[in-house]
């Protein structure tokens, strides 16, 4: 009880200690925000490349035919929930006079693509998927994603939404072109030659995902409609990528496994005339390994270096506890002369250290907290008060600043604030029991 009745009274009678605590819940607070950022950052990374990708990916060096029967055996499998198939090229697209843009275009099946990658949240109008479906004889309908009509304020990062909309109805053309038709089945394919195509198409609707480079460049046409275009001759629709949904109860390693053994079946079926094995078959996180990689070693240099620099608050706690013991000898000694052993006056001043960690883990850690989730906010408000922006999706890919606390690392990080405040105070609490009585009382 005496213990608890000193620690008590030190901790409200010494102002200074409050200083050790700012200190400890600054620096607490510090790390847990970067480790909170980047944690983050790399969930948002690994996310977003599900959610335009969908878990796993088919990527296939040449065009194929016959994607069809594919996506049927895939979908077959009960490791599989939804696949779609998916034709990509590039071209420009022109929007105006003096208005032409470089564009990435996507062959899609609306239905399956929305199945894979819940495609519909991301439109702006109010067609829905139906809008990019149009009549065989009537012009071509596209999506566009919200990049290509309008562009972000350099301040705000804010994409103007009433231009965006002025651009549902229009009318653009497109260039594109393919390298030939991929007759599979042909003993003699030919030389490979280009081949242009320009057409039109009416803005259905507009895309806005919120990742920037899915949103700067992206078209979205209806799969067998830009077949034709690109080929007029070909028998059917050809694709080079097939996107896959996992089923909740999949196994990530067998559910590779299996799909790979499908399409290794598939590709042999219909004679694909090259080595099947140069396919890619990873999922989408793994395709952001070695970006993500090289995130975690950003973190960690911080965290080391952070981590350094917080030493310096173990050694002012170790001063103004030493300074504490220096000045509280008289009570040292009464309470050695009263019976007290040495271990119980340096279990106060342990203990003492202890409370010191405590408050000041907690108070980091609600610091901690209150930044991250508010960061967008004051991203915000800076930009507004003094015209700099901080965060800008064109740098950092995403609209928002991930703001997810990191509730394992700020236990970690809580626990080792304590441990280093009973580090701090080890050596005057070892002084304070050291003190001899007598010498003490003596001068006092």
């Amino acid at each position: 009880m005496l213990k608890l009745l000193l620690c008590s009274r030190y901790l409200r009678r010494r102002k200074v200690v409050y200083l050790s605590v700012a200190a400890l819940a600054l620096s607490v607070a510090l790390l847990i925000v970067v480790s909170s950022l980047f944690t983050g950052f790399i969930a948002a990374c690994e996310q977003s490349a599900v959610d335009v990708l969908g878990d796993v990916l088919i990527s296939c060096p040449v065009k194929f035919t016959h994607h069809e029967r594919l996506i049927e055996q895939l979908e077959a499998s009960d490791q599989v929930q939804a696949a779609t198939a998916v034709m990509l090229t590039q071209g420009l697209l022109h929007l105006g006079k003096g208005n032409v843009r470089a564009v990435q275009i996507f062959g899609i099946e609306p239905e399956r693509f929305q199945k894979v990658i819940h495609f519909r949240e991301s439109l702006r109008g109010t067609g829905g998927l139906a809008s990019l479906m149009s009549p065989q004889d009537s012009t071509m309908r596209g999506f566009v994603s919200i990049g290509v009509v309008t562009e972000p304020n350099e301040l705000t990062d804010e994409y103007d939404y009433a231009r965006a909309r002025e651009a549902l109805g229009l009318r653009v053309s497109l260039t594109t072109g393919s390298l030939r038709r991929p007759d599979t089945q042909a003993a003699d394919r030919g030389p490979v030659r280009p081949r242009r195509a320009s057409f039109q198409f009416t803005v259905a609707d507009v895309i806005r995902s919120g990742h920037f480079f899915f949103d700067r460049e992206s078209v979205f046409l209806p799969l067998d409609r830009l077949c034709r275009k690109l080929d007029p001759s070909a028998a059917g629709t050809y694709v080079q990528r097939v996107q896959i949904k996992l089923s909740p109860t999949a196994e990530r390693a067998s559910a590779i496994e299996e799909i790979e053994s499908i399409w290794q079946a598939f590709g042999e079926s219909i004679q694909l005339g090259y080595n099947i094995q140069l396919t890619d078959v990873i999922t989408a996180v793994e395709m952001q390994a070695r970006y993500v990689g090289e995130i975690r070693k950003q973190m960690g240099m911080l965290m080391v270096i952070f981590g350094i620099v917080d030493v310096g608050v173990i050694a002012l706690i170790f001063c103004i506890f030493y300074m504490i013991v220096r000045l509280k000898q008289r009570d040292i000694g009464i309470i050695r002369s009263c019976g007290g052993s040495a271990g119980a006056v340096a279990a106060i001043f342990l203990g003492f250290g202890a409370v010191v960690g405590l408050v000041g883990a907690l108070l980091g850690v609600l610091l901690g907290y209150l930044f991250t989730a508010n960061i967008n906010r004051i991203e915000a408000w800076v930009a507004k008060a003094f015209g700099l922006n901080l965060w800008s999706s064109s740098l950092y890919v995403f609209e928002k600043i991930p703001n997810t606390m990191d509730w394992g690392s700020a236990g970690f990080i809580g626990l080792a604030a304590i441990a280093a405040a009973s580090v701090g105070v080890l050596i005057p609490a070892l002084l304070a029991a050291r003190t001899r009585p007598v010498e003490v009382l003596r001068y006092e």
